[in-house]
């Protein structure tokens, strides 16, 4: 029975997929059935192109062969091919996609289909459909996978081309194969300054050399243009940093090291390099290597964790982006064990450590990591792990930018360094894996935050808003900028203290704070941020400003209501949550009489029903 339903099945198939072949006879728009000699091609079309035809709109066809004197443009639509591409004059796209995609009865009998000639595509999808690829071609947009879509690389190549305006890659895959060997070129426009990278293969320093045309020449290392010269411009990077000095960066032995397919290494951009042949060298240029990618496997990252007792420096494991294309760290695809959940990677020209988690970044860092990006995890437990498939790469490209206002969020920059601090009411005191990114250490850091009673240093620090004062750590002079204040809700009140001075300033949309230190090599506890209001008001909170005012004189503060007559508990609470005065009162329209504070602290009223604070200077 089931053999004659799929032969059914398989003959109703066949039968409908009648042959109808359209070929142009001017030029002119796909559009037009004026252009062809059977009107505008449909699905079953078999489409030969013979003269210059404009793709003006979304459409879909059989086949494709584009004739000698043939030339294809697409103009930024989307064309549907089911069997075989054949290219034998021109195609032109700047701005569209090809969509390689059947019907399911069409991949279950069609058989293998083929992308013959040489082609230049932008987009290109493939869905429920294996082709071989036996033509030069290139992608200089995305190549994505739908579900069962394959592409073999047979006799044909294919190039992931870049430039300054385009950068071909491999987007979303859906249960998608990819075989054979592949080039990916990315295109790097960065400052003077050290960067991070990590490629999709493996490949030796020399291998990079070549693949950027020589504009990156090492110095120091041997084997290099100038191995004797007395500055190294590329390091590894060894977790257990005990065994290789404070910092944890070695020296390649040779530019014939390996750099595995998944590991970061950290390189000196400079446009003037010693003995390199040249008298300047651009921070324009662009990187390809080549080699084979699975995207149908999951990837393993070699980390370990290794404990000194030293936990700023414990853990650092530097990594690269394992396929040519751009990961979503926030993808269901990874899988980590061992880890702070947080992504860190440095900011070429603001010479800056960005970190990313739970939503948050800072100094520009996201959830993206582009291709070729170096980038570091941090190992806080033995055995650690972290793996991902395909399944994490997305179509979107990616360089280091800001991310979008999340709420009870605090932005603090200072100079080109900047770090985070938020509330979330499941936070705790501690280090929260997943909510939380320590500070990476290194001379570019300027300010980061701590909890007090703990040793941890913080790029995101998130606190639970019943407990919230944070200590701000900054070293040298700056100026401290405050944003995002608009992200909080109105029942939170901020403020700034000034540990030096003695100051003490709300923190207000576009607040921002000079400060003068002549330590430019130590941290210092210079400012504590104070959050009021939250959760500190209990279960059972209320507004109550209308019901309750606080008036002052120059000594004592008057505690009156209109709306209240009864006994209430009253305390007065600093900014490091430490009780001062606690008694009992009776609140009415006499009011009662509390002496006024010489700092800022928290007024708080409260009985079995009211749970009520302020703040009062």
């Amino acid at each position: 029975m089931k053999f004659v339903v799929l032969l059914f099945v398989a003959t109703l198939f066949f039968a409908t997929s009648v042959l109808a072949q359209v070929t142009s006879v001017q030029d002119g728009a796909w559009s037009s059935p004026s252009t062809w000699s059977s009107g505008v091609p449909g699905n079953n079309s078999d489409v030969v192109v013979a003269h210059q035809v404009h793709i003006d709109q979304n459409d879909q066809c059989r086949s494709m062969t584009i004739n000698a004197s043939g030339n294809l443009l697409n103009d930024g639509f989307t064309l549907r091919v089911d069997r075989n591409w054949t290219n034998n004059g021109s195609y032109i796209d700047t701005l569209g996609t090809i969509n390689f995609e059947t019907s399911f009865l069409g991949w279950l009998f069609g058989g293998t289909r083929t992308i013959s000639g040489t082609n230049n595509f932008n987009n290109v999808n493939f869905t429920l459909n294996t082709f071989n690829l036996n033509g030069t071609t290139t992608l200089r947009g995305v190549l994505t996978f739908g579900v069962f879509g394959s592409l073999n690389i047979n006799t044909g190549s294919l190039t992931l081309i870049a430039s300054p305006d385009y950068h071909g890659r491999i987007g979303t895959v859906n249960l998608g194969t990819l075989n054979g060997t592949i080039t990916s070129e990315r295109y790097v426009g960065r400052c003077n300054e050290w960067s991070w990278y990590g490629g999709p293969f493996d490949a030796t320093l020399s291998d990079y050399a070549s693949a950027s045309g020589g504009r990156m020449v090492f110095t120091g290392i041997p084997g290099s243009v100038a191995p004797t010269f007395n500055f190294v411009n590329a390091y590894f990077y060894d977790e257990n940093w005990s065994s290789v000095g404070y910092t944890g960066y070695v020296i390649p032995s040779n530019v014939s090291d390996v750099v595995s397919r998944g590991t970061g290494f950290w390189y000196w951009n400079s446009d003037t390099v010693y003995s390199s042949g040249q008298s300047s060298i651009p921070q324009m240029w662009k990187m390809s290597l080549t080699g084979t990618t699975d995207i149908s496997s999951t990837f393993n990252f070699s980390v370990k964790y290794t404990n000194t007792g030293n936990t700023a420096y414990d853990g650092w494991n530097f990594l690269g982006n394992p396929f040519p294309g751009t990961l979503d760290w926030d993808a269901g695809a990874w899988s980590t064990s061992g880890l702070d959940g947080a992504l860190y990677t440095f900011n070429t020209c603001g010479q800056s450590y960005a970190s990313y988690v739970g939503g948050v970044g800072t100094n520009g860092g996201t959830n993206l990591i582009p291709s070729y990006q170096g980038f570091h995890v941090k190992a806080i437990a033995n055995s650690p792990s972290i793996s991902t498939t395909a399944g994490a790469l997305v179509s979107s490209d990616a360089a280091l930018k800001s991310t979008n206002l999340l709420e009870n969020i605090l932005r603090i920059q200072l100079g080109q360094d900047e770090i985070v601090i938020r509330a979330n009411d499941n936070a705790t005191q501690v280090f929260n894996p997943g909510m939380d990114a320590v500070k990476f250490p290194g001379e570019y850091a300027r300010i980061f935050s701590k909890n007090y009673g703990h040793n941890d240093e913080y790029s995101i620090n998130t606190f639970n808003d019943s407990s919230a004062h944070v200590p701000l750590f900054t070293r040298g002079s700056g100026v401290l900028f405050f944003t995002e204040m608009e992200t909080w809700e109105s029942r939170y009140d901020l403020t700034l203290e000034d540990l030096s001075t003695g100051a003490m300033y709300d923190i207000t949309p576009g607040f921002g704070i000079q400060y003068n230190n002549s330590d430019t090599v130590n941290f210092e506890n210079r400012f504590v941020v104070h959050l009021f209001g939250g959760s500190e008001l209990g279960l059972n909170e209320q507004d109550l400003s209308n019901e309750i005012k606080v008036l002052y004189d120059d000594t004592q503060l008057v505690v009156k209501s209109d709306y209240f007559n009864k006994p209430v508990q009253v305390q007065m609470v600093n900014m490091m949550g430490q009780v001062i005065y606690e008694g009992q009162h009776t609140l009415n329209s006499s009011g009662f009489r509390l002496e006024r504070p010489d700092q800022v602290m928290i007024l708080k009223i409260m009985d079995e029903k009211m749970n009520y604070s302020t703040k009062v200077r």
